[in-house]
C-alpha cells in the first residue's frame, strides 16, 4: 500500500467499480446509442475512468512495471479523449507520470504534440517537455496556474535546498492550493470517488534536477517510487 488514507479492500472495490462504468460507457458506443453531439463527453469520461484505475492500483501499490504498461495505454488513446477543455492539470499530470516513467520517444510525442495544438503553453509545462531538450526551448512561456505551481519555478531556478522546499511545498501548499478541485476533500465522501492524491509534477520536478528526496520518502502526496523507477 502507498495510501495512508483508505485501505487495500477499498481499492479493489473502488477499481471493480471503475472498470464496470467504462464497460457500460464503451458498450453503449458500440452500440450506437450515443449522440453524435455526445461522443466525445463518453469518450473523456472513459479517460478519466482508466486514469482513476492507474491512479487507485498505484495508491493501493500495484507493481510499477505492470502499472507503465497502463499507462501508456492511456497516452496512445490520449488524443481520442483530451483537448484543452479537459484541464490543465490533467495534462500536468500526465506529462509529469512520462517524466518520472521515462516513456519512449514515441509516446513523449503524442504528448507533447497535445500540448502545443491545444496552445497548452504553460511555464511548468514547458519545463517538464525541455527536460529532453539540450536547452529550454519552451521555458518562456508563461504560468496558467501559478497557484501552487510557481513555487516550484523558485525551487528549480533559485533554491539552495531543493529538497527541503519541496519538502514544505509538498506539506504546507500542494494540497491546500487545490481546495477549488473537485476532487479535494473526496475522501470524506461516502461514494467510492477517492482514487489517491499524488502530487506529481514534485514527483517528476525531484527527477529531473536529481534532488536528493532521502527525506521525502514518507511524505504525504510525494510519489517516492515512481520518481526512482528505472527502465530495466
Amino acid at each position: 500500500m502507498r495510501d495512508k488514507i483508505k485501505n487495500k479492500q477499498y481499492f479493489e472495490e473502488y477499481i471493480a467499480q471503475q472498470e464496470n462504468r467504462i464497460l457500460k460507457f464503451s458498450d453503449k458506443l458500440q452500440k450506437g446509442e450515443v449522440r453524435e453531439d455526445r461522443i466525445f463527453p463518453v469518450k473523456k469520461k472513459i479517460y478519466d475512468l482508466k486514469f482513476s484505475i492507474f491512479e487507485a492500483k498505484y495508491s493501493k501499490g500495484e507493481d510499477l512495471e505492470i502499472l507503465k504498461e497502463e499507462f501508456s495505454k492511456i497516452v496512445f488513446n490520449m488524443p481520442q479523449y483530451w483537448n484543452h477543455v479537459s484541464g490543465y492539470t490533467e495534462i500536468l499530470w500526465m506529462l509529469s507520470i512520462a517524466v518520472m516513467f521515462e516513456i519512449d520517444r514515441k509516446e513523449w510525442e503524442i504528448l507533447t504534440d497535445l500540448i502545443i495544438k491545444n496552445n497548452m503553453d504553460d511555464w511548468l509545462l514547458g519545463y517538464l517537455l525541455s527536460s529532453r531538450e539540450k536547452d529550454c526551448p519552451y521555458c518562456h512561456w508563461k504560468f496558467k496556474m501559478e497557484n501552487p505551481y510557481g513555487y516550484l519555478k523558485n525551487i528549480i531556478s533559485h533554491s539552495r535546498t531543493q529538497g527541503n522546499d519541496l519538502k514544505d511545498y509538498l506539506e504546507n501548499k500542494w494540497y491546500i492550493a487545490h481546495n477549488e478541485m473537485a476532487w479535494y476533500e473526496i475522501h470524506n465522501n461516502n461514494e467510492k470517488l477517492y482514487s489517491g492524491y499524488w502530487s506529481y509534477e514534485s514527483g517528476a520536478v525531484a527527477k529531473i534536477l536529481n534532488i536528493d528526496d532521502s527525506m521525502l520518502r514518507d511524505v504525504k502526496y510525494y510519489p517516492y517510487d515512481l520518481v526512482h523507477y528505472k527502465i530495466h
